[in-house]
């Protein structure tokens, strides 16, 4: 991405680079074709405001959406905080019920078809991210206006899909995917069993 400043008379080039990634097959195909069930909008101002609040007690947000509502929420071993948005506080909330029978019924691996189905029929998902990379995200933000849109695409412990359009930049569109983080008592179970 190449920034000018004209009131400074520079350019700016940032690139973003894997972090210890090796190429091995077409990732970004595979994750350009997932479908989530769910797409929500925020604005920029709640989403800054979101992330200056998170972070008390973990490094791991977990983000629960349903036709109704999204709730971000850390835990850690000093406390808990939740923060919850109703669907009248985001710019909108998406349920696309037609593409999680489709996938339902394409799946072969019955836990992962139990898992879909329980998702459709509470129609609610839930994955946990790194706090870190969804600040990553944040520091994209400071180039949008004060009320555009990031939308966030999700579907139970798969990469979270964040997209931001940038009206100032001649409609530039920017597109993360970050990875499903497991909480941390999973890898203290872990470390037990060696």
């Amino acid at each position: 991405m190449n920034i000018t400043s004209p009131k400074r008379k520079r350019v700016i080039k940032r690139t973003l680079f894997p972090i210890d990634f090796e190429p091995q097959g077409n990732y970004i195909g595979s994750l350009n074709s997932l479908v989530p069930p769910y797409t929500f909008e925020m604005t920029k101002d709640d989403y800054e405001d979101l992330i200056k609040n998170m972070g008390y007690y973990s490094e791991i947000v977990e983000i629960e959406i349903n036709p109704q509502r999204v709730i971000f929420k850390e835990s850690g071993d000093e406390g808990s905080s939740e923060i919850d948005y109703k669907k009248k506080n985001l710019v909108s909330i998406k349920f696309n019920e037609e593409r999680l029978l489709l996938e339902i019924e394409r799946e072969q691996d019955q836990t992962i078809k139990q898992t879909l189905t329980k998702n459709l029929e509470e129609k609610d998902c839930t994955g946990a991210y790194s706090l870190s990379f969804l600040k990553v995200v944040k520091n994209f933000c400071s180039i949008l206006e004060t009320q555009d849109k990031i939308a966030f695409s999700i579907k139970t412990d798969t990469p979270l899909k964040v997209n931001m359009s940038f009206k100032k930049l001649n409609k530039t569109t920017l597109t993360f995917y970050l990875a499903p983080r497991v909480p941390e008592e999973d890898f203290e179970e872990d470390d037990e069993e060696f």
